[in-house]
């Protein structure tokens, strides 16, 4: 199956940081949507070396808690939350959304791409 990427992808990733990012279609469901799987390399090697520096292996988390274990919910959503306050002071238009762990995984961004997930 050879799906076509929309037009303006591309620039739309460029603005988003996501430029050069391999584009993957992926089956998607019986909606208007359409679904793509984004990998960059060098986020990849950036979260190798984190790994390998902190001794974490494959099953550990990649962002572990104070105490070695998985976040909890509650954890990672105070800490969208203090950074969502930080990036308002830039950009404004943040402070009227409701940005949470769920919302970021529809974003291009880290953790969206599977940097946070369990393997």
């Amino acid at each position: 199956m050879s799906a076509q990427l929309p037009e303006g992808l591309d620039a739309f990733l460029e603005d988003a940081g996501w430029g050069g990012a391999e584009v993957e279609p992926l089956p998607g469901d019986a909606s208007f949507r359409r679904y793509f799987r984004l990998r960059r390399r060098d986020v990849a090697a950036i979260l190798e070396s984190w790994l390998a520096e902190r001794g974490g292996g494959l099953d550990d988390p990649v962002f572990p808690s104070s105490r070695g274990g998985f976040l909890s919910a509650d954890a990672l959503q105070r800490l969208v939350e203090r950074h969502v306050a930080t990036t308002t002071a830039a950009c404004p238009s943040l402070a009227a959304r409701s940005i949470t762990p769920h919302t970021l995984c529809g974003s291009p961004t880290p953790v969206a791409s599977g940097a946070s997930r369990r393997r």
